[in-house]
This record gives structure tokens, sequence and C-alpha cells, in this order.
């Protein structure tokens, strides 16, 4: 039995030592998340679990939740009763149980908790479920391209997106702000002093270290800052989807000048239905990158190791008066 476990988990316990610094980067969250985190975390598992057996036919339902509930009825108050069990006998929602765990860490008795069982149950399952699905997906995907190869030909004077999975895709477009509703507008970028502003120590998401508040308060930026300010992100007119991450934004000179990373809320939907008026992509400025890199990590072996381009300064008002030049690009 415990050699089938281990293989389920993946050589789990042949990585202790990665598994119990998870566990304790899991600690430097629940320190500060607990409680504000469980209560909501609990009932999200407890409606997972219920539309799980509402919505999936009982064939499919992973043990754990069979054990919980073997009834026909839309009572599930059982349900939620199993889950509020589970997670009060759980370390990882117990901040106590959590503390005496990773004093005495023991990979064994991690994997004999209620709430790692009931993950590794639903993982296992959905594995199962998947690997029984593999071959009706596999005769989708060969129809699938008989079927867009009648599409474009039915509509031969439309555009279509080339496979983004076996080829590369350039498109073009322009940095420009947006208003997504009456009275609300959003510039083109963002500045450290928005970090400054939504600095939370309270909160994960927000948090950020001494040091990076030190050198954004007192306008350590180096050569990558304008104005006693560093640009960080800033938003373009282009479509982007998932895969899209990590794509380079190069200007009309080549120049690496960003890194794509995210969408604006507005343009969610944009994989059914792309609108101009609201879709932008959120690049990360390459002179922020290259400020970690040189400033914040001290790292400037590998600026040196980059063509790092300085834009010729053109004499103006501005510049007399003591304000820098436009920063580098890469």
């Amino acid at each position: 039995q415990k050699e089938a476990l281990e293989r389920r988990l993946g050589g789990l316990l042949e990585s202790v030592n990665t598994f119990k610094t998870n566990l304790f980067d899991l600690n430097t969250v629940t320190d500060q998340s607990w409680p504000n985190a469980y209560p909501h975390e609990r009932e999200m598992l407890i409606s997972i679990c219920q539309m799980m057996y509402k919505k999936h036919k009982k064939e499919s339902h992973p043990a754990f939740l069979t054990a919980m509930y073997a009834g026909d009825g839309d009572d599930l108050t059982e349900i939620e009763n199993a889950v509020n069990a589970i997670l009060d006998k759980s370390f990882i929602y117990n901040q106590k149980k959590f503390d005496k765990m990773m004093a005495k860490f023991k990979a064994s008795k991690v994997l004999k908790d209620p709430f790692v069982q009931l993950c590794d149950n639903i993982y296992n399952t959905y594995q199962a479920l998947a690997q029984q699905s593999g071959a009706a997906y596999k005769d989708l995907s060969k129809h699938r391209r008989l079927y867009f190869e009648a599409l474009m030909k039915m509509k031969s004077d439309k555009s279509f997106y080339p496979d983004a999975n076996s080829s590369m895709r350039l498109t073009y477009g322009t940095i420009i702000p947006y208003q997504p509703r009456d009275g609300v507008f959003y510039t083109y970028k963002t500045s450290h002093h928005g970090v400054l502003e939504k600095n939370n120590p309270n909160d994960p998401e927000f948090q950020n270290s001494d040091r990076t508040l030190d050198m954004f308060k007192n306008h350590k930026f180096g050569r990558y800052g304008v104005n006693d300010s560093l640009t960080l992100c800033f938003l373009t007119n282009h479509d982007i989807t998932g895969g899209n991450s990590g794509s380079p934004v190069i200007n009309g000179k080549g120049h690496l000048i960003g890194i794509a990373f995210d969408g604006n809320w507005e343009a969610a939907t944009s994989d059914f239905l792309v609108m101009p008026t609201y879709n932008r992509t959120i690049s990360v400025d390459i002179r922020y990158v290259l400020w970690v890199i040189d400033e914040f990590a001290d790292c400037n072996r590998l600026i040196k190791e980059m063509k790092v381009i300085e834009p010729a300064a053109k004499p103006n008002k501005a510049e007399s008066n003591g304000v820098q030049a436009p920063a580098p690009s890469r």
C-alpha cells in the first residue's frame, strides 16, 4: 500500500526536503492570512464538493465523495458536515497543528492528513478520467482540423488566426490608454507610485520587501528612472490569451521594450469576442526589468552581457532643468 501511495504522489517521499521547504513557504503565508482566508476556503471547498456531486455522474465521483454521501436527495448537508470534519482534523488549516507538524516534520504524517488524502483522491480520479477521455480528444482533434479547413474555404474572405501551437505569431499594435466606462480613464502606464500606494503588509498579494520600499521611496532608480519615476507596466491594444505570457514587445527599431504577461479585466472575454475599444495587453516595462536586475538585485554582470541602448538625448527645456533623458531599452 505504501509503494502504491508513493507512486501516486509522483515520488513525493523522495523529495522530502523540497516538500518541507514548500510547507515552510506555506507557513509564511498562513501566519498572515489566518484567519481571514480560512472561512472562505472552507466555504469554497464545501461548494465545490457539493457541485461535483450534483453535476457529475456517480460513476465518476471520487471515492471520498461517495463515502461522504450515498443518497439521492438534494439535501447535501452530509457533504458539508464531512468536509468540515476533514478540515477540522487537518493540520493545513489549524495554526497550532501546523506549527506542531513543522516542529517535528515527517512526510509520512503529512500523507496521513485527511485533507491531503482528499486532494490526492481528487487528483487521481481526475487523472483516470483524463486517460479515458484521451482517445476521444485525439479523435476530436483530427476532425477539428477538417472542420476548420472547411470553415476557411467557406469564409475565404475572412482572416483567421494561425495555429499558435505550431507557428510563431507576430503582430503589431500601439501603446495606448483606454476608457472602460463613463467617467473612468486608465492611462497607458503605471509606475512605482502605485506599488507604494497599494503596499499592504497584511495582504500577501501586495506585500513588498523593505529594500523595495526603501529604494522606491528614495528614488534609487539608477539610469532607469525618468523625472523621479520608474515605469513598471504599460498597455497596448494587442489581443492576448493563454500561452502568450513572456512574449517580447519590440518597438519599430527592433528594440526590446517590454514583456507581455496579462490582459485587462474588461477584455476577459477576448477569447470569444475581441472588442478593440477595451482590449488591452499589459506588459512589464523593460526598464523595470533592468532595474530589478541591475539596481535591486545588484547583478550588473548580467547587464554587461546585454546591449543596452541609451537613446540619444534631445535638447529641450525639460532637460535644461535637469530632467533625465529617456531611459534605456535593451
